[in-house]
């Protein structure tokens, strides 16, 4: 399962957090990072009063099996459940699980409560977001409730973590030195249309103070981190906010390389100046279609003219700039998947990723297909294509394109020939050898999903 990750569970260190500012130890096994070791495991629980796991629908069989054994070695000890997934179905994880306590939605101001009541110190039923067993039946806490205030929760315990290594990408070390991540702010203003952040209200947009985030950059530098990416949604949601970041940052001398992901219709040109002196070394788009009609079909609220001026004012200002790609849209026909690899091409991406479309648990998509009878709630994650006549080509079609789109960008001699230039421009060759890397891959696709 280890996948040379570039980004430390963050979910889990923040609660790790909370749980040690209550007066509580805590310990992380990261299996993104390490191999799943029953040995290693078998121990920890037998120094542990209690264990969590956090599930997405992605490792969904994995964290099955892991649960699994967890309760195979001791069936007494409290398995917590939660992330993505269990926030969609509290009890039918449960069941499945076989799990003690589900948390639905943000737990970081109700962790603590949860491990009183674990030490008989309060009851579940008065917790929110509590799923759990009474007498074989399935009861539920108070309603979930959303942190409004992120300055009030503290930094992820990354101490946790400190033997782990991350910075990783298509197998390769990109990251400056010690890597790590940030979140500066949560949900997001947009509402595209296959996103699945709309489940609870938990895409409501919320961001931290500057001054926040000021600390938590010295907190890393401190620890010794080179390398910081920002998984915000759109880190440049709020410019005025961004600015006073960058000013903090150079005043400070932080010297950290950073990372950020960016709206197209983020793009300014005296920001970039600012980014790129503050430190900020990439810059990830998510493009999402190459033609307007796709883009309009998902709701993005931007243009192919914005795209292009984005790109290339990125690359002017010397960052490295990475495109996400949709393949799959139910309005799509081959001329749209064509739209998206020239698109690809024209642009001067050192990075693109091509992905299947996804109805997604939660998205607007998904909730559609529900509708209109084409799949069930019981589905959490289903691909677009025509056998459900969630799209107009079969998944092996699909794919076929991702494929040779990952292909015809990377394996183009001027591609190759431009990004070892860029690599003696920025006397940087770290990614160029992670793309070499991939350009050469038989399957180019199955090095964005770790597989």
């Amino acid at each position: 399962m280890p996948s040379d990750p570039f980004s430390p569970p963050l979910g889990i260190l923040y609660l790790s957090s909370c749980l040690e500012s209550a007066g509580n130890k805590a310990g992380v096994i990261d299996y993104w990072s390490e191999k799943f070791d029953k040995q290693k495991l078998t121990n920890v629980l037998k120094n542990s009063d209690a264990v969590g796991i956090s599930i997405t629908g992605f490792n969904l069989k994995e964290s099955v099996d892991i649960c699994n054994f967890i309760k195979e070695s001791d069936k007494d000890i409290p398995l917590v459940i939660g992330g993505p997934h269990i926030t969609l179905y509290p009890e039918k994880s449960l069941k499945k699980c076989n799990a003690d306590i589900a948390i639905v939605g943000e737990a970081e101001t109700t962790i603590h409560k949860i491990a009183d009541s674990i030490q008989g110190k309060s009851k579940l039923k008065e917790i929110e977001g509590t799923y759990f067993f009474e007498r074989s039946k399935i009861k539920h806490g108070k309603k979930p409730t959303m942190v409004k205030d992120l300055d009030k929760i503290p930094f992820p315990a990354r101490h946790l973590v400190k033997d782990n290594e991350y910075g990783y990408l298509f197998g390769s070390k990109v990251g400056k030195g010690k890597a790590t991540s940030m979140l500066s702010s949560r949900g997001c203003p947009m509402s595209c249309r296959f996103c699945q952040r709309n489940f609870f209200g938990m895409n409501t947009f919320r961001q931290r103070s500057a001054d926040n985030v000021i600390d938590e950059l010295k907190k890393t530098k401190e620890e010794g981190y080179k390398t910081v990416l920002f998984v915000d949604d759109n880190f440049l949601v709020d410019k005025k906010r961004a600015d006073r970041i960058m000013d903090e940052v150079i005043k400070e001398k932080l010297d950290i390389e950073m990372w950020a992901e960016a709206r197209v219709n983020s793009a300014d040109e005296k920001l970039f100046r600012k980014m790129k002196k503050a430190g900020f070394r990439v810059i990830a788009f998510g493009i999402d279609g190459g033609n307007q009609e796709v883009l309009d079909f998902y709701n993005k609220k931007t243009t192919i003219s914005k795209i292009k001026k984005a790109v290339n004012m990125s690359r002017k200002m010397g960052f490295y700039t990475y495109g996400t790609f949709i393949l799959g849209a139910p309005i799509e026909t081959e001329k749209h998947f064509e739209d998206s690899i020239n698109l690809a091409k024209s642009l001067p991406f050192d990075l693109v990723a091509f992905f299947i479309l996804e109805y997604g648990a939660g998205s607007p998509l998904w909730e559609e297909a529900i509708k209109d009878g084409k799949i069930t709630r019981d589905e959490y994650l289903v691909f677009a294509d025509s056998a459900r006549n969630l799209g107009n080509y079969p998944k092996e079609t699909i794919d076929a394109y991702a494929q040779r789109a990952h292909k015809e960008f990377y394996l183009r001699i001027s591609y190759l020939i431009d990004q070892i230039i860029q690599g003696f421009i920025r006397w940087d060759f770290r990614l160029v050898k992670a793309l070499i890397k991939v350009a050469f891959k038989k399957d180019v696709t199955k090095s964005y999903w770790g597989e």
